[in-house]
């Protein structure tokens, strides 16, 4: 699906939806690129949130708790990089304000799991193999194997300091939100009246 397919299936869906007591009025894409940003960023973040919380069931079978380990740290970490050349929003470490000597540890452990064991194979704690020389003492029959352990999840403690990160963490994004449609607000208030009827979605 092509990005004007994509935007004409929303605008759509959002007429379709109307019910006539709202007008709605389509924001020019250079004015909602942080509102749209900040709207994933809390929906990712809410994602990690949920991932954490079923990473508590020791029932689930270990292929389901490494993904959600996986997916957990790679989402995160996908809130705080951007590898396009857009420069779309993201959050920053200075994000944390006053509350950065309570999150920064944390914070930087799931980076480095991001960097090192999920998007790059780099010195982690989460791989941890040796390898090892097996000699048949009988049959002098040799063999090379690697003992390896793989973490798949957090131990209870840490989950709890997780989900604390994770809550500021939304917050954090939901005042960014706020800020960035104020300013389209202001600036949308400000178009004459032709210009505003050139955005306008549904009808009065």
């Amino acid at each position: 699906m092509t990005e004007d397919e994509k935007l004409t299936y929303i605008l759509k869906k959002i007429q379709v939806n109307n019910n006539g007591e709202t007008i709605e009025f389509v924001i020019p894409k250079i004015l909602s690129k942080k509102i749209v940003a900040y709207q994933s960023l809390r929906e990712d973040l809410i994602f990690c949130r949920n991932a954490i919380e079923l990473l508590n069931n020791k029932e689930l079978e270990v292929t389901y708790k490494m993904s959600l380990y996986y997916s957990f740290i790679a989402i995160y970490g996908k809130c705080f990089t951007d590898a396009s050349k857009s420069k779309s929003p993201q959050l920053e470490v200075s994000d944390f304000g006053t509350l950065i000597s309570k999150f920064d540890k944390l914070h930087n452990e799931i980076m480095n799991m991001r960097h090192n064991y999920i998007s790059h194979r780099g010195l982690s704690e989460d791989d941890f193999g040796v390898g090892i020389f097996s000699l048949n003492k009988k049959t002098l029959a040799q063999r090379i194997y690697v003992n390896q352990i793989k973490r798949k999840s957090f131990d209870i403690e840490k989950i709890e300091q997780i989900k604390e990160l994770i809550d500021t963490l939304i917050k954090i994004s939901e005042s960014k939100f706020q800020k960035a449609s104020l300013k389209v607000k202001k600036h949308l208030l400000g178009l004459n009246p032709e210009e505003l009827s050139k955005c306008l979605l549904t009808l009065p």
